[in-house]
């Protein structure tokens, strides 16, 4: 079985789905989709749509909170949005975060400066710059985290995994335009070590 990670597709299913097909994604692997399936994109709706559909045809996936979730789940339920109750429903299921024996897997980061980061809700939707600072070790072990959220150069995705760090960023920018370090959506088997990357079709 292969483990896989994805993170903030932005409403594109169609570069999603290519991603997908180029993986040779089957219900015998895992998936970890690590938030933002929403915003900037053409077809936000789509995205979700498509992890709906693929969930109830038995893959296996996980589903993080990313921000843009976080930002619209919280309009929905003070009524300043409408929202269909199956999105409704999807989004209330997200999950701050994955925690497997040798990954940590979410979307912003971790608040290392508290003792036990995952009390920080806040810092694992929403932090910057936090791979930058000390790790708090001693909570950590030997495991590696897989983040999205900060827009990473192609270039630093590939750093990362071949220098063997311990904070993996695999948002590439799907969004983004004129940058041939940016603009992929970006897909991390961290079960055989390889990184995959699809330019945005729209």
């Amino acid at each position: 079985m292969r483990r896989i990670a994805i993170s903030d597709i932005h409403g594109h299913p169609r570069t999603f789905e290519k991603l997908l097909i180029t993986l040779d994604f089957t219900k015998n692997d895992a998936l970890y989709l690590l938030g933002d399936y929403i915003s900037w994109g053409p077809n936000p709706v789509g995205v979700t749509d498509q992890i709906l559909e693929l969930k109830g045809q038995g893959y296996q996936i996980s589903c993080l909170l990313g921000n843009h979730e976080n930002a619209l789940y919280r309009d929905v339920t003070s009524k300043k949005r409408k929202l269909n109750q199956r999105y409704i429903d999807f989004f209330a299921s997200l999950q701050f975060y994955v925690e497997l024996d040798d990954y940590l897997l979410v979307h912003a980061g971790f608040n290392f400066a508290i003792p036990y980061p995952p009390d920080d809700k806040k810092a694992m939707i929403e932090l910057y710059g936090w791979y930058h600072k000390r790790i708090n070790h001693e909570w950590l072990g030997a495991r590696k985290i897989i983040f999205g959220h900060s827009v990473m150069h192609r270039q630093k995705i590939f750093d990362s995994i071949n220098n063997n760090h311990q904070a993996i960023g695999i948002d590439n920018g799907v969004f983004v335009k004129d940058d041939p370090e940016k603009g992929n959506l970006c897909a991390y088997d961290f079960t055989n070590n390889k990184l995959y990357f699809q330019a945005n079709i729209g």
